[in-house]
Order: structure tokens, then sequence, then C-alpha cells
């Protein structure tokens, strides 16, 4: 531009002269400011540019930074909405276990509950099975000792009636030996009265003997009937006290032995044999 404005400058000086001084200045003039304008309005507008595109930078700045914190507060109330939400899905979860296992727990005591129920009812039942069996087994016995004390009561009736009768016998006896004094004591008649004396009294001294051994066979059948009495007798005395003592439901029974019943058996009379030797003494 300097370049252009001196060349035509010198050349007009050159050409022109004077006139150049009156025409072609103002309008060189009037280029340069123009120029100058136009450089200006350059600069302005570069400026203008820049400005607006700092502007725009800083105002993206500002809008990222802005819109990185919305996210970022978005993110955050997602982070804690989401760790929130699994919190609480993990009490639900930890509470459902909780329930879960106490109804477990409450199965499983229900279960255990009923076993024990029906353990204890089989127990109550073997127990009742043991005392009915015992109940029979003490029937059974009370019936045996029933049975023996009728047999023992019959042997005795039997014994009694043996012993009536060898009573009879010994009366009998005796009788016979008074006779068989006053006959001795009488004078005699004669051989035949000898021999019907002495006839008389070997018949009683075979008698004696007889009644004598049958006297030894029913002391001994009644000694081994009256023991089985006395045994028949106790052994119902202890199921009658069992009996008592089961029933009694804990109370103590009475160790004290009930009184025996008096034996209809006595011991061999000695006059049986007292009769034998006087009988022998005759002879």
């Amino acid at each position: 531009m300097g370049r252009t404005r001196n060349n035509g400058y010198g050349h007009a000086e050159g050409l022109y002269g004077d006139e150049f001084e009156t025409t072609w200045l103002p309008a060189a003039s009037a280029a340069a400011m123009k120029e100058a304008m136009d450089r200006a309005e350059a600069k302005f507008r570069h400026a203008k540019g820049i400005r607006e595109r700092e502007s725009a930078k800083a105002s993206r700045s500002k809008e990222a930074g802005q819109l990185g914190r919305d996210v970022k507060a978005m993110q955050d109330a997602q982070e804690r909405a989401i760790r929130g939400k699994r919190e609480r899905l993990e009490h639900e979860r930890q509470e459902r276990e909780r329930e879960e296992e106490e109804r477990e727990q409450r199965r499983l005591e229900r279960a255990r509950e009923i076993v024990r129920e029906r353990e204890e009812k089989e127990r109550e039942q073997r127990r009742l099975e043991k005392e009915r069996e015992r109940l029979r087994e003490i029937e059974r016995g009370k019936g045996k000792a029933r049975q023996a004390v009728e047999r023992a009561t019959k042997e005795a009736q039997r014994a009694a009636v043996h012993r009536a009768q060898v009573e009879a016998r010994e009366r009998a006896t005796a009788e016979a030996k008074e006779r068989a004094e006053r006959l001795l004591q009488k004078p005699g008649k004669g051989q035949i009265l000898k021999q019907e004396r002495r006839k008389h009294v070997r018949e009683l001294l075979l008698q004696g003997q007889k009644l004598k051994c049958g006297l030894r066979t029913g002391r001994a059948a009644a000694d081994s009937r009256e023991r089985a009495a006395a045994a028949a007798r106790v052994n119902q005395q202890k199921n009658e006290n069992d009996l008592e003592s089961f029933f009694s439901m804990g109370s103590r029974p009475s160790s004290a032995p009930r009184p025996r019943a008096n034996s209809s058996m006595r011991t061999w009379d000695c006059r049986s044999a007292f009769s034998c030797f006087a009988c022998l003494n005759v002879v």
C-alpha cells in the first residue's frame, strides 16, 4: 500500500505537478481512510469473533460444567436410589430368610413334639400292657392258689373223715381191749374159752397192726397235705398283697402275715400204739 501510494505520488509529482495537490491528494486520503477503516473493521470483526468464540467456549465450558454437575447429581441420585433399592431388597431378603428359618424351626419343634408324644404314648401303652399282664399273672396265680386251697381243703376234709374213721377204729380197739381184759379177768371155762380168747386177741393184734400202718400212712399224707395247704395259703397271701399294693397306688401293704386257719389234722395220737402194745402184752 505504501509503495503504491509513493509510486502514484511520484508519478503525479512528475507528470502533473501542482495539479496533484488539488485533485489526487484528497482522493488518496479518502482511500487510505477507507482502507484504515476496513482494517479496523476487520480487526473489530476478528476480535469480535475471538470474543464470541471465547464466550461460546466459556459458555460451553460453563454449560459442560453445569451439565457435568447435573449429570453427577443425577448419577448420585440414581446411585442413591439403586443403593436404597438394593438395601431394601437385601432387607426384604433377610426378613424372608428369617421368617423361613422361624417357620422351619417351628416345624422342627412340632415334629420333635409329635415324636415325643408318640414315644410317650408308646411308653404308656407298654406300661399299661405290662400292668395288664401283671394283673393277668396275679389273677392266674390267684386262680392257682384258689385251686390249691380248694384241693387242700378237700384233702383236709378227706383227712378229717379219715381221722374220724381212725378215731372210730381207735374207740373200737379200745372197746375190744376192754372186752379182752374183762374176758381175761373172768374164770376159765375150759380150753375152748382160752382158744377163743387167744383167737380174739390175735384178731385184735392184727387190727392194731393194720391200724398202726394206716395211721402212719395217714400221718404222712396229712403232713403232706398240710404243707401243700400252707404253701397255697402263703402263695395266695402274696398274690393278694401284690394285688392290693397295685390298686392302692403306692400305699404300703401290711407285711404282717394273716392268721392261718386251724388245721383239722392233728398229730398222730399215741393211744393207738398204746392199744397195740397192750394187746401184745395180753398175748
